[in-house]
């Protein structure tokens, strides 16, 4: 499994620039690391996995917390409509020869916060940077952050590192999912919200934290 540490969010940008990736990835040991199939597709219906792992420098407990945190430059609501790329490169052994990312448009329906005013165009798609992707039939992803998938609907709390392109703070905590009107965070381990949560009352507590 593939462990990888978080740096500090103000060098999120150089990285990404070298790296193509939304988080700065650092391996924790001197060889390539190896990464072990996860997901793969059997009759067309793929089995869930990770053997990513990520130490997050940067995790969120609180709407407040995403809210007044020094990296969100967007928080919108909307759907993952397109998977563009996938960048990275893995060698026969199945080891990493770089960490796999890949590219999301993002169809914005709602903006929650836009303190820089970034969105000069409104509903221009925005691409989202994720780490993992798949890599033949196999899927690898990061453990808690699982991949999007075109048609999820989500709140994204993001931070710009390029001209319309942007990566989820936190990792998983500054993610939420959209389903039928009700939003829920990815996993248990950020910012917990009350059950059967309407889009409504979600942008209520974040109007109030």
């Amino acid at each position: 499994m593939l462990r990888f540490s978080l740096a500090h969010p103000a060098r999120y940008f150089l990285l990404c620039c070298l790296l193509s990736s939304a988080f700065f990835l650092l391996a924790s040991c001197g060889q390539p690391a190896q990464i072990g199939p996860t997901t793969t597709q059997a009759g067309g219906a793929p089995t869930q996995g990770c053997d990513i792992e990520v130490s997050w420098a940067m995790f969120y407990e609180s709407l407040g917390e995403l809210k007044h945190a020094t990296a969100l430059d967007l928080a919108v609501q909307g759907t993952l409509t397109t998977q563009l790329r996938t960048q990275g490169q893995m060698n026969p052994t199945g080891g990493s020869n770089g960490p796999l990312s890949t590219d999301f448009s993002f169809t914005i329906s709602k903006v929650l916060l836009d303190p820089h005013h970034l969105l000069t165009r409104f509903p221009a798609p925005i691409t989202i940077h994720q780490t993992g992707g798949w890599f033949g039939s196999t899927l690898h992803q990061v453990c808690g952050d699982p991949l999007f998938r075109v048609g999820e609907g989500a709140v994204l709390f993001l931070h710009q590192f390029g001209p319309g392109q942007y990566f989820v703070i936190g990792g998983p905590s500054g993610r939420f999912e959209v389903r039928h009107g009700f939003v829920q965070p990815v996993n248990d381990e950020g910012v917990h919200l009350p059950p059967n949560l309407t889009e409504q009352q979600f942008e209520t507590l974040l109007q109030q934290a």
